[in-house]
């Protein structure tokens, strides 16, 4: 006689993805918080306060649809680091445990703000899947506002479950496909992490010692990079045992790119997502035998003890699911016309419900790495007093002094070295923030000058600043030796910006 198969429960499921949700809430905040009045403060490189004047001065009635924040009402120093402190306590209540609706909407609404005050310093790829991830993470105890001892076992719609495992789909499948669409040889010849370890943002020291394996072992890496990125996604609507292993190799990836690079929180959001994808049974499995019975994960339902109430949660949640996947849909067929130039047709009324909802950050693209970079020109910043002889300013965590082993920094994220990283990809021209990161040197603003690691002139800023580029790479193993330098310069300075003063 065929056996029922077995009901899965996802109750710690979604109690230990909102803790690493509010831990990574933390990491955002509290990282963030120690850089916003340099960056974005009245003082700082690209001052929040102006920018959302301009907005409500040209967008008028609409400004909150166009940049959703609660500094369009008044944006102050002290404000952005409240909202940064506040933020990053509602993280610890999450990671805690405590997480009431009520609770997860401000620390999402905060990071959006934010997002929206923080011009280029807040237009990353995890900015954004934050922000996605964490306006799912609304709906997974739908009814659930305020904590009682009535709902302290709480049943998490399944429904949700399967729209964050569909994110991390999404995550994995496009950072895949994004590598081969482009049409970059280094992925098609798969030489791509041959180059990946030294010219990524900001190396730590494990980079150095994988990008010194041969070329047949970083080929290997690529291949099988592409394979997870391109198959293993599939995984999450296989089978459970296959699902299960699918996960279990997410996860792995996941922990071996932190080993080898500084990307912020963005590997803790992923797991956060890839832990969707398992179950309570598998979670009660990693027990010790004698604790199992002990702890009878998922198998109680007291949450839901009002049916009417049970009803109209669940219509909402599954009203949720649809928009969602509608949108999921329509936002990836824009994404394929737009960016490869594929000519597939998209419905006007979900372009138009996508523009609407786009500057909340609730429906996103993603792929890192589609182009790898094969070089790493480094911008270098000098000030002179004369015209002749220039001091340079040094970063704290980017490239500089060539003996200065890469550091390991993440998840915190020094948003200017990272910006710095992607401004000499470019020019001064496609980068205006440098001049005023200039400008603010020439005052010598503490709170820009906070965010370096020196500064030159410590008396007073000097007269001109400069900038130029220049190629840097990881030395080998035999120059490490003989030299004890991390990292070698391999081109002649090319000037980037040239001497700017502020002075009559």
């Amino acid at each position: 006689m065929r056996k029922n198969r077995p009901i899965l429960h996802y109750r710690v499921t979604a109690q230990l993805f909102l803790r690493i949700l509010g831990l990574t809430y933390f990491f955002a905040f509290a990282s963030f918080g120690t850089q916003v009045t340099g960056l974005i403060g009245q003082n700082g490189i690209l001052p929040a306060s102006r920018f959302l004047a301009r907005v409500n001065e040209v967008a008028g009635p609409t400004a909150f649809l166009q940049c959703p924040s609660i500094f369009l009402v008044h944006c102050t120093d002290w404000e952005l680091q409240l909202s940064c402190l506040t933020g990053a306590v509602g993280g610890v209540l999450m990671f805690l445990g405590f997480f009431p609706s009520l609770l997860l909407f401000a620390v999402w609404f905060i990071y959006l703000s934010l997002m929206s005050a923080g011009n280029v310093f807040m237009g990353f790829q995890w900015d954004s899947l934050l922000m996605e991830t964490g306006f799912l993470a609304l709906f997974l105890f739908p009814g659930f506002i305020l904590p009682s001892r009535k709902s302290l076992i709480k049943t998490p719609a399944i429904t949700v479950i399967w729209l964050i495992r569909l994110l991390a789909f999404k995550l994995m499948l496009l950072s895949g496909a994004v590598k081969l669409l482009s049409g970059d040889s280094t992925w098609r010849d798969l030489t791509a992490m041959s180059f990946h370890y030294f010219t990524q943002p900001i190396p730590n020291v494990v980079a150095w010692y994988a990008h010194q394996l041969p070329i047949w072992w970083h080929k290997w890496e690529t291949a099988i990079v592409l394979f997870i990125e391109l198959v293993i996604p599939f995984l999450i609507f296989a089978p459970r045992p296959a699902r299960l292993a699918g996960g279990a190799v997410l996860l792995i990836l996941q922990m071996l790119i932190m080993l080898s690079g500084n990307y912020a929180f963005f590997n803790w959001l992923t797991i956060a997502l890839c832990i969707s994808i398992f179950d309570d049974a598998f979670f009660r499995s990693l027990l010790p035998r004698t604790m199992r019975m002990k702890h009878r994960f998922g198998e109680s339902n007291r949450y839901w003890t009002n049916r009417r109430r049970m009803l109209r949660s669940l219509r909402a949640t599954a009203l949720v699911t649809l928009l969602i996947l509608g949108l999921t849909l329509v936002n990836t067929l824009q994404n394929l016309s737009s960016r490869f130039g594929v000519n597939v047709p998209v419905p006007e009324a979900g372009q138009a419900a996508l523009a609407l909802i786009r500057p909340f950050h609730i429906m996103n693209n993603y792929g890192l790495f589609a182009v790898m970079t094969t070089n790493r020109p480094e911008i270098i910043i000098e000030g002179s007093n004369d015209g002749l002889n220039w001091k340079a300013y040094e970063f704290k965590y980017k490239p500089g002094a060539l003996d200065r082993m890469p550091p390991c920094v993440a998840p915190h994220q020094p948003r200017l070295d990272w910006q710095m990283w992607f401004a000499a990809l470019g020019s001064v021209d496609e980068n205006p923030w440098v001049v005023n990161l200039a400008v603010r040197l020439l005052q010598g603003s503490p709170e820009v000058l906070s965010l370096l690691q020196k500064n030159p002139f410590p008396g007073h800023p000097p007269r001109f600043i400069r900038a130029n580029s220049i190629q840097y790479e990881f030395t080998t193993a035999d120059e490490r030796q003989r030299t004890n330098h991390w990292w070698k310069t391999v081109s002649d300075p090319v000037e980037y910006m040239p001497g700017v003063s502020i002075q009559q």
